[in-house]
Order: C-alpha cells, then structure tokens, then sequence
C-alpha cells in the first residue's frame, strides 16, 4: 500500500463536511473532475471505498466514517505542529539549554537571563553549571545534542563544534588588607613568586588556571588552604590566610584586587554549539544577547566566529 498523502486526508474532510464533491472541489480550489480522481486513487490505494456518491450528494460509508475520524485526528495534530512551530519561531515558547562556569553563571549570567526572560518569557531556560573538568564536559554534552550551547575556556578540543569567541579578561592578584601590594597600579607573576596563596582543589579549571600561569613564570605556588566555593575563598583572602589569583569575573568587585600584568595572565572564554546544524530561534537570539552583554566585561573584543572542525591546541587547563 502506498503512504496516504496529507492532501487527500484534507480531501476527504473537505467532503464529509461539505457533502457533496462540487462543494468541497468549490471549497479547496480545485476542478471537480480533479478532485474525484485523487479520491478514486485514495480509495485504491487503501482498499476499500470511502464514499456513496447518491445523486450530487457523498455519503461516507462505515469505512469512510472510520477513516474519517482518524483523518481529522491527524490533520488536526499536523495544524497543532504547524502553530508550535510559528510560536517556536516567533519566540513566544522553545526550550533553550545552556552549560555555563561557575563564574560566568555568578557574574555575567544573571543580567543575560533576566533580559531574556523579560523579552521572551515563553522561553524555558535549562542551565547546567560545571567547575570541575566543565568545559571538558560541556564539549562532549553540546556534541551529543544534551546542551544546545555552551561557555568554556578556549581552545576547545572537541571536533565538530562551532566557536564563537566570547571574553578575554585579564587576572587578578586578590590581596588581603594591608598587603604590600595593595593599591599598585599592576604587579607581575615573579612579584607574587614568596606569597601563600588560597586555591579551588585540583581539577578545577581556575585552579588549573592558576598552576599554569604561576608555572609559566618560574615557580610553584605554595597553597595554605583550598575550598571550593569562591566565596568562602574572598572570605580567606580578607582573613589575611593568603592572596587568590582569579580571572576578573571570579575576582568579582573583592576589594584589594590588582591587576597582573604578565601578558599571558589571561582567560579567554568561548561559546559553542554544534557546528553541523542551525541553533534554534530561541537559542540563535539567546546567543546574541549573551554575546553583546560580554562585550561590557571584554579587554578584547574578537566578534568573530571561528569554525572548529578539528581539535587545535591540546588545552591544559579546563575551566
């Protein structure tokens, strides 16, 4: 049996309502002779006949009322869809899933949601936060289809993801009360070589971050004390149990936070999605809006989407 085409559903209906073949080819705009054939090749194609044709009147049969009510079933689900999908484009509903750092969900995220929500509050928003190996994570969530786009710290490694550069920001030695240091204008990694310093455990991207940067400039640097909360860290620091060294969103507005000026102190962060098909309407406008919102915190503005089609630079640090 050949697959019952959507128009002849419509057909049918168009003539049990109307009762009679003129009326309905009058109703769907079409030649009357026409529409008796795709009747015909209906009522061939499923094996039974649909319609008693007394007089310029069409009666259904028992099948035909049978096939009628599923046809009215599905036709009205197809209308169902067809109005699903203009609410999805027209962003009065959808569904958008996000994966974002800890410290760009504390910082930069809130305003964002707020902003979206408020322009399209039809739109469900699924966020799913990760310090530990989360960009790692986020990769390989985003390429499966789980998360439709995704913030982590670039170069992604992942093949199959498109990249858009989201936010370069710079490092910053936060200090305790008093500290020697405090108030300089800038201070490099060598100065900070003898401090005691509060750190996330290891694994944690900014942690990962950290040994990186201090290893880059000659020396390991001596932990007294790790938790994995940032605010328990600022907390510390102002104790005076060491000095943090945290990119500028989870530095935060800490007093007492100076700026590194080794030029490789940095974190850039990017946003990906799957490179082998579209966002949706809902996830394309998030996406903007989230990346005109990051421009406000940027040092460097790239603006420029980069394909990632295979892995680039092994990444060492993860978050």
């Amino acid at each position: 049996m050949k697959r019952v085409q959507l128009h002849q559903l419509r057909y049918a209906v168009a003539i049990a309502e109307e009762g009679s073949f003129t009326r309905a080819a009058t109703k769907l705009y079409l030649a009357q002779p026409s529409l008796s054939v795709q009747i015909r090749k209906l009522e061939q194609e499923l094996g039974v006949r649909l319609f008693e044709r007394l007089g310029r009147s069409a009666v259904p049969t028992s099948s035909g009322e049978l096939f009628l009510v599923h046809a009215r079933r599905i036709l009205a689900e197809v209308d169902r869809l067809h109005a699903q999908m203009e609410e999805i484009k027209n962003l009065k509903r959808g569904r958008v899933a996000l994966g974002v750092l800890p410290s760009v969900g504390t910082q930069l995220l809130p305003d964002v949601l707020t902003a979206y929500h408020q322009q399209h509050p039809g739109v469900d928003l699924v966020l799913m936060e990760r310090d530990t190996y989360g960009s790692v994570e986020f990769e390989r969530r985003v390429h499966q289809g789980e998360l439709d786009i995704a913030v982590v710290r670039l170069p992604v490694v992942q093949p199959g993801l498109a990249t858009r550069p989201l936010i370069r920001e710079p490092l910053f030695a936060m200090l305790p009360p008093g500290h020697p240091l405090a108030g300089a204008a800038g201070v490099s990694l060598a100065d900070l070589a003898d401090e005691t310093f509060v750190a996330l455990p290891a694994g944690n991207g900014l942690r990962d971050l950290m040994d990186a940067v201090c290893a880059r400039a000659g020396f390991t640097p001596k932990i007294s004390v790790e938790t994995s909360h940032l605010p328990i860290m600022w907390s510390m620091v102002q104790s005076g149990l060491g000095i943090a060294l945290l990119p500028r969103l989870a530095a935060a507005e800490q007093r007492n936070r100076v700026l590194v000026t080794d030029p490789y102190a940095e974190r850039e962060l990017g946003v990906i999605y799957r490179s082998t098909e579209s966002l949706s309407p809902s996830a394309e406008i998030f996406l903007d809006l989230l990346l005109r919102f990051a421009a406000s915190h940027s040092d460097h503005w790239p603006g420029a989407l980069v394909e990632e089609t295979t892995p680039s630079v092994a990444r060492s640090v993860t978050q």
